[in-house]
């Protein structure tokens, strides 16, 4: 399995692991016993922004199919509601991708990105959790 393999599974086994476990101590009797987790599935830039440029490919191209493969894996999980921020190559600004997301009553906000950096020995997955807004 290449490492983008490796790294598309990860990502829709780790959203697929937070819906199961998320808030509800535990699993229900049955899944109509609770209201589905939504996930916001965002891929990075898009449109006339390309992200990082490695070797003629766009972050944005990468971004987006990591996104929609995600969904593809994850997307019939009883209790999981994803909804993509975008499924083409368009351009949403920052404002209006969060805005949609408080809009839809997101309980996670995953964002994909596929950063570029100069030294080749710096690989690895960074996460940020925004822990500025008070729980429901």
């Amino acid at each position: 399995m290449t490492k983008l393999g490796i790294l598309i599974l990860t990502v829709a086994l780790w959203v697929v692991a937070f819906a199961l476990s998320a808030g509800n101590g535990g699993l229900p009797d049955s899944p109509q016993a609770f209201a589905p987790l939504t996930v916001v599935v965002d891929a990075g830039h898009g449109g006339k922004d390309p992200g990082a440029q490695v070797a003629g490919v766009e972050e944005k191209d990468l971004n987006l199919s990591i996104a929609l493969k995600v969904f593809s894996l994850a997307g019939d999980v009883p209790g999981l509601r994803l909804i993509l921020t975008r499924a083409a190559d368009r351009y949403v600004d920052l404002v209006e991708r969060v805005s949609f997301a408080e809009q839809v009553g997101a309980a996670l906000y995953l964002s994909i990105h596929a950063n570029a950096c100069s030294d080749p020995g710096v690989c690895g997955v960074e996460t940020y959790v925004d822990d500025s807004r008070p729980p429901d």
